[in-house]
């Protein structure tokens, strides 16, 4: 599905490269033996446009709506409000005809406490939202999962807050072989907010990148 094929290796190279050997505690409290240091590559020139890009073909082919409505993507804090940030500042040179069906929205941990005192940033529309707005369906977006939780989070507070549905889930990396060792009560993806979701990833950390993280970093 992705519409520059050469963009794949380019940006799994780059994260190799920027990716720091550990031990690192992650935020669901994971020990991690390497970190992916994706910000560094959203900040790269080099690998930015190339992540905007197939970000923006898996949303296209996996996530249109059939039914001609419109659909959130939102970015939570930090990572993922970059990466809707540069997808929509690349979209309308790459998938001109996204906004058609798409917008792009970025999300606070916490709301601000000062000046609007906002936690959605995006058109006025979607900022002046409440818990009774008519609903509407959203992909979460950010640059790596591990057990979920993060997720499990803005799935429960965009609900609640705003009534939006999140369906499903767009990551850079997935490092699934994290999740392989922990018991189910520590898996965010085990909600019940999280169930029936439609998760994806444009690298898994089982096989694919993993291998290519540590064969990179021997070489250094």
């Amino acid at each position: 599905m992705l519409s520059d094929q050469s963009d794949y290796d380019k940006v799994l190279m780059a994260c190799a490269k920027n990716a720091k050997m550990g031990p690192f505690t992650a935020t669901s409290g994971l020990i991690l033996d390497y970190y992916l240091n994706v910000s560094t590559n959203m900040m790269d020139p080099g690998a930015a446009t190339s992540i905007a890009r197939m970000s923006l073909d898996v949303l296209q082919a996996r996530f249109k709506p059939d039914d001609g409505s419109k659909l959130y993507v939102v970015g939570m804090e930090m990572a993922g409000g970059v990466m809707v940030g540069q997808c929509a500042a690349v979209a309308p040179l790459t998938h001109p005809t996204i906004s058609d069906w798409c917008e792009f929205v970025y999300c606070r941990k916490d709301r601000k406490t000062s000046g609007t005192c906002q936690q959605l940033e995006a058109a006025t529309h979607i900022t002046d939202r409440k818990p009774d707005s008519d609903p509407v369906k959203a992909v979460f977006m950010d640059d790596c999962m591990s057990s979920g939780g993060s997720m499990r989070d803005a799935v429960v507070l965009l609900k609640t807050d705003y009534n939006i549905d999140v369906i499903g889930s767009l990551y850079l990396a997935d490092r699934s072989r994290d999740r392989i060792p922990l018991p189910e009560g520590r898996l965010g993806l085990t909600h019940p907010s999280c169930q029936g979701m439609d998760n994806t990833a444009l690298f898994d950390l089982d096989p694919d990148m993993h291998e290519a993280i540590l064969a990179r970093k021997a070489k250094i």
